[in-house]
């Protein structure tokens, strides 16, 4: 049975994970209290109201001691009030125009001196006829392929299910096109801390600013009233650190970081940071025992990486600390690593040594375009370490190899591995055949200029042109009853039909196919993915039969 303070923990992290349905009930007797879940609903009625009283328990994830750790003897390098921030305000919905201009006698408009989107000028609320709103109100819904004069129309709204999802707290993004008044935000810096309202004063949160880039704010703070400074980030820090703590490796945080045989012994090997999902949009820490690597994905989060860098080195001593920052003002993707520059912030050692369930893993960092290690195919690693008949292995595009360590040490009678990366048309020639080859796509996928607005921000489309070349070549070395291991990044729609075109390519070479093995995974942990627009990291093995 939990404890009352083990039990406040768990109650204070279901609420932080939404699950606002439940209460705990503490039911007194005279010999011992009990703890019992139950929801909000019958069960309660269920139970003796003269022995039960709702326990009340800080929603403070850490400790008295962390606490102390994140707040005490702090020098402050910001300070962002509420009354100082600037206020952003989005577009109306095309019923709060209608509203407004019905009540227009009745409102007056009024915009501080740190108010730069207004609430909407009333002049052209008052201009707008009430008869073209009401003509135009299924415009956007109805026609999907609409004119430029209909699109234009829809973008002078916030669409309803955006309106829902910030209003829920399920999207934690604003939009250039959401905005109004947006090109008097041009002014400020990227990195600047506002508060962001709906076109009706309602409070959304508190925001990160970046003008540049098609995503302009971030929320990082549904309270709009909090005071915005360095704690602020150092106890988001922190309380990221001690979930993998907790939850993975079972240390105390506070003794950690006091504790030299702790540090010194304990084999660290997890993501610490992993942006939106720990309320630090575009921060990402990862820590291979001794080295931490940290990239940034904005600019508007890369404005405190002085905050971040210090905090880590203070947290885990490190002995190399490696930085990827983004140089691309747009803040622009798919450009194969370019949009970054490699700063090292600690130590003078490029080669990377870290390891993994025994074995242990050589990089060099300045090899590394986006991230160093695949943490999250560690699910994969175990399943291909299975494969006791895989002892001629072929990983193509692999990251440092890791498939191929993993699998090539699981037959002991055959240690040879067979490590090719020349052209798959020579192997074919040269009668060349692989038991298993390993093949990580996302090398090979091409990126069109076009893109889309997706949950998780802007994607460009994905084109699968020339994919079919690699896949008819890798039949040709696969041996009888082989495997073929695919990673990927994609959406759940453009895997779909990367699926249908591996299906194709191998019906053509009248060879059979059948998948032994598939693993859909979100950055934070394996759950599977539900969002056809949201990209999960993506795995998937094939057996070959032939007819």
């Amino acid at each position: 049975m939990l404890n009352k303070a083990k039990l406040g923990e768990k109650i204070s992290i279901l609420k932080k994970g939404g699950y606002n349905n439940i209460i705990l009930k503490i039911c007194s007797t005279k010999k011992w209290g009990k703890y019992s879940f139950c929801s909000l609903s019958n069960d309660i009625n269920d139970i003796n109201n003269n022995k039960c009283q709702v326990e009340k328990f800080p929603t403070n994830f850490l400790n008295t001691q962390e606490l102390k750790l994140v707040y005490n003897n702090r020098k402050h390098t910001f300070t962002s009030t509420y009354e100082n921030r600037i206020n952003v305000f989005l577009k109306p919905l095309e019923g709060d125009i209608l509203q407004n201009g019905n009540n227009s006698g009745n409102s007056n408009s009024s915009s501080g001196s740190g108010q730069v989107a207004s609430l909407g000028v009333e002049e052209n609320v008052r201009t707008t006829k009430k008869g073209d709103i009401e003509k135009g109100r299924d415009k956007c819904e109805d026609d999907k392929n609409s004119s430029n004069e209909n699109k234009k129309y829809c973008l002078k709204f916030l669409q309803v299910d955006r309106f829902d999802a910030l209003k829920n707290n399920k999207h934690k993004y604003v939009y250039d096109f959401e905005i109004e008044n947006i090109t008097e935000l041009s002014k400020y810096e990227a990195g600047e801390i506002v508060n962001v309202f709906f076109w009706t004063k309602e409070e959304i949160g508190i925001g990160l600013l970046n003008r540049k880039s098609n995503i302009v704010i971030r929320i990082i703070e549904n309270d709009i009233k909090k005071t915005i400074n360095d704690t602020f980030f150092i106890k988001q820090i922190y309380e990221s650190i001690k979930k993998r703590f907790k939850y993975i490796y079972n240390i105390n945080l506070y003794e950690y970081m006091h504790s030299f045989n702790l540090k010194k012994n304990g084999k660290l090997f997890c993501k610490i940071v992993n942006s939106t999902n720990d309320n630090l949009p575009g921060l990402n820490v990862e820590i291979y025992n001794n080295n931490i690597y940290i990239r940034y994905d904005n600019l508007a989060i890369q404005k405190y990486s002085y905050i971040f860098e210090k905090e880590l080195d203070r947290i885990f001593t490190p002995k190399n600390i490696y930085c990827k920052k983004i140089i691309s003002k747009k803040e622009k993707r798919a450009q194969k690593g370019k949009e970054y520059i490699l700063e090292q912030i600690k130590g003078d050692d490029l080669e990377l040594n870290y390891f993994e369930n025994g074995y242990q893993f050589f990089n060099n960092i300045t090899n590394i375009t986006y991230d160093i290690f695949h943490l999250y195919n560690k699910q994969d690693r175990i399943f291909i370490k299975t494969l006791s008949s895989s002892s001629n292995i072929l990983n193509i595009n692999g990251n440092v190899g890791e498939y191929i360590i993993g699998s090539s040490l699981k037959p002991a009678e055959n240690k040879d591995m067979n490590y090719i990366l020349e052209e798959l048309n020579n192997m074919h020639l040269n009668n060349l055949k692989f038991d298993l080859v390993i093949f990580n796509i996302q090398s090979s996928i091409v990126y069109r200029k076009s893109s889309y607005t997706s949950v998780y921000g802007k994607r460009h489309l994905v084109s699968f042109k020339g994919i079919h070349k690699y896949i008819n070549s890798i039949e040709d070395i696969l041996q009888k009853n082989g495997m073929l291991f695919i990673t990927v990044e994609l959406s759940a729609i453009d895997y779909d039909k990367f699926l249908n075109i591996v299906r194709c390519v191998f019906e053509n070479k009248k060879t059979n196919i059948s998948i032994i093995y598939e693993n859909s995974c979100s950055i934070e942990n394996n759950i599977l993915s539900n969002d056809h627009n949201s990209w999960y990291l993506r795995s998937v093995c094939f057996k070959l039969g032939h007819d």
